[in-house]
């Protein structure tokens, strides 16, 4: 769930300076999924209103500009996102007004093997938005673990052709409390979507005792065609428990989503 930024709070310090801006991921450790165990793992399902005006669009059929007129979102149950309307997700009032729905299924897990825990957050999109700008996708954590090497992001989807693609740039941020991806949805029309984040984490203080640990995943969609990558990384944090946390120079230009909270507790 996106959160505000209010002016001057500390959590404005937080960020690690250095900004890596459309990086290719490359994630080669011992971490093997196959063999991990699922420590927790949580799913939220969520469905979001957004009404446009004054719409143009491109050859895709996607927003090029438009002024938004209102975006709301519900947590939602499986039952209710499996059986989603999907027809009439879209429907156009008149040739510039356009009431948008759409929905997104997020999953965030704490997984373990050979002594090493990863974090991991994926969004499934059931249908897909009209407005395709720069995303967001979090994950926060306590403060007595950190990032571990470099996270790991990876967009894939299937256009209306049946391509396969996959895309793995982005711009990674790490904050104390949390890690980011801000990327750029693809343009084309599609059939599924699915991005997927994580990190492994290591001990802030490698000789403490760590009794609990926190996952927290959060998802934020750009509804506006405005920004640009700079404007989206320079004006957002991770902060654990609130997930995403948008400045308000953005904040209205984000739709939101129930953060995932996964947990652990035990001795490490």
């Amino acid at each position: 769930m996106k959160k505000l930024i209010i002016a001057l709070i500390t959590l404005a310090v937080l960020a690690t300076p250095a900004l890596v801006n459309a990086e290719k991921a490359s994630y080669n450790d011992d971490f093997d999924e196959s063999k991990a165990v699922v420590i927790s793992e949580e799913k939220k399902y969520s469905k979001t209103v957004t009404e446009y005006t004054n719409v143009v669009r491109d050859s895709y059929g996607n927003i090029s500009s438009a002024d938004i007129v209102s975006s709301n979102t519900y947590e939602i149950t499986e039952e209710e996102y499996n059986n989603a309307d999907l027809e009439h997700a879209i429907v156009n009032r008149d040739l510039s007004t356009s009431v948008e729905t759409t929905y997104k299924l997020m999953t965030t897990t704490i997984l373990y093997v050979n002594g090493t825990y990863r974090y991991k957050n994926r969004l499934n999109w059931l249908n897909f938005p009209s407005v395709r700008n720069y995303d967001i996708i979090g994950i926060g954590h306590y403060g007595n673990v950190t990032v571990s090497g470099s996270p790991y992001f990876l967009m894939e989807y299937v256009t209306l052709s049946g391509s396969h693609l996959t895309g793995y740039y982005y711009s990674n941020q790490n904050f104390t409390y949390g890690s980011s991806a801000t990327f750029h949805l693809p343009l084309e029309n599609l059939q599924s979507l699915t991005i997927t984040y994580y990190y492994n984490v290591q001990k802030t203080n490698p000789n403490s005792t760590i009794t609990s640990q926190g996952a927290f995943g959060d998802y934020s969609h750009s509804i506006s065609t405005s920004l640009g990558l700079t404007d989206v990384t320079n004006h957002h944090t991770v902060n654990q428990y609130a997930g995403i946390v948008l400045d308000s120079s953005i904040y209205n230009s984000f739709d939101t989503m129930p953060e995932a909270e996964v947990y652990w507790s035990g001795t490490w």
